[in-house]
């Protein structure tokens, strides 16, 4: 998804590179900080397979919660 993104231009920042544990909170700070808070910028959340299950989801935000 980022190498498509950025493929199309659209400025892509990964909070998460690695398989840690974060909390929402913590990833929330991180998207806030690369984004100086910009209120335009979206939140692509990817969970893949984080269920146990052979599926993904995707959630986005436009809003810190």
């Amino acid at each position: 998804m980022t190498r498509r993104l950025q493929e199309l231009g659209i400025p892509v920042v990964s909070v998460k590179t690695t398989d840690e544990d974060i909390s929402r909170t913590e990833r929330l700070r991180r998207a806030n900080e690369a984004f100086n808070g910009d209120p335009n910028a979206i939140l692509i959340s990817n969970h893949i397979n984080s269920g146990g299950q052979d599926a993904y989801y995707v959630v986005n935000s436009r809003h810190s919660v």
